[in-house]
């Protein structure tokens, strides 16, 4: 399955890892079959990402609103939902140390495309390209040089129990 590993301990797993793919998984399904792929005692390790908020990112989150297939576009925190949703119980979490991140203004301008509501996929061809657009447009306040912007990225990993 896209998106999760696991470290095996006989037939069943001590830990299962996944990253921010996640989001695009059926909860129902998934979160029980990791429950039960674990030992006892076993966790579910859920690797996210932060982005520190800057003027510029909240123009970008405008600019993807603006552009989202989704018609109820909004920024969640998946462990959140999960335990809304009685799917996961966290134990403990940890955050790293911010990191200084250099990206080429197309690299980031294109990472938008891989979330669901602006997968090229989903947006026409001339919604992709005035996004692309605009987003670029947002270049001033971003770019550290013409076509580079720095990002401060740091990782949250929250471990916790799968509910099945």
């Amino acid at each position: 399955m896209v998106g999760w590993k696991t470290r095996r301990c006989g037939r069943r797993t001590e830990l299962v890892t996944c990253g921010e793919s996640l989001h695009w998984m059926d909860w129902k399904v998934v979160l029980p079959r990791f429950a039960a792929a674990l030992v006892p005692g076993g966790h579910v390790a859920i690797v996210g990402r932060r982005q520190r908020r800057t003027a510029w990112a909240d123009a970008a989150w405008q600019v993807g609103g603006t552009y989202s297939t989704n018609e109820a576009s909004s920024n969640y925190d998946l462990v959140r939902e999960l335990q809304e949703r009685d799917l996961f119980e966290r134990v403990g979490s940890r955050e790293t140390e911010v990191v200084d991140v250099r990206q080429s203004l197309d690299d980031f301008v294109e990472s938008y495309h891989s979330r669901n509501g602006l997968s090229r996929d989903r947006l026409t061809p001339e919604a992709a390209a005035a996004f692309d657009a605009e987003m670029r447009a947002v270049r001033g306040t971003v770019c550290v040089d013409d076509d580079r912007l720095e990002l401060h990225i740091s990782a949250t990993v929250t471990w916790g129990l799968p509910r099945s």
